[in-house]
């Protein structure tokens, strides 16, 4: 992709950190689940390690100083729902959406979240976590990489 990239042009790198309730929700079905294993300087550092050392694939070969690298930055979205569905009690479609929202960024096979679906285990990994925090958010970080000019 950085071979792709015209003078000025950017690559944006957007990932879930897994520091939120969303990852609550998961690790509440799934105790054992690792999905966001590489923090974003991680994978800058290595982004720049495969430009200096790793085998370049390129026709040209990239280095690190053809490169601005600008440093990342953490931001959240939250689901929102209708305000009839969250009156008195957590309604089901509000709990499948946060369960498809918390499954979805975390990556999970759709067969592991429909089984949890059909047998109704989602709806107290999902319940647990809206009444400890009242709302569901997920933690994101980005950073950008811009091509300098051709000088």
């Amino acid at each position: 992709m950085l071979e792709s990239l015209k003078p000025e042009g950017r690559l944006v790198v957007v990932q879930s950190t897994g520091h939120d309730p969303g990852m609550e929700i998961v690790r509440h079905a799934w105790p054992e689940e690792q999905p966001f294993a590489t923090p974003g300087h991680v994978l800058q550092a290595e982004l720049l390690k495969q430009m200096s050392e790793g085998p370049n694939t390129c026709k040209k070969k990239l280095k690190s100083t053809d490169f601005v690298w600008h440093d990342g930055d953490q931001f959240r979205y939250e689901l929102h729902s209708l305000p009839e569905e969250a009156t008195g009690s957590i309604g089901t479609s509000v709990l499948l959406a946060a369960w498809n929202a918390a499954t979805y960024v975390a990556q999970i096979d759709e067969s592991r979240s429909d089984e949890l679906v059909l047998n109704g285990k989602f709806q107290s990994c999902v319940n647990d976590v809206l009444e400890k925090y009242g709302r569901l958010w997920f933690t994101n970080e980005a950073f950008v990489v811009v091509r300098k000019e051709n000088r």
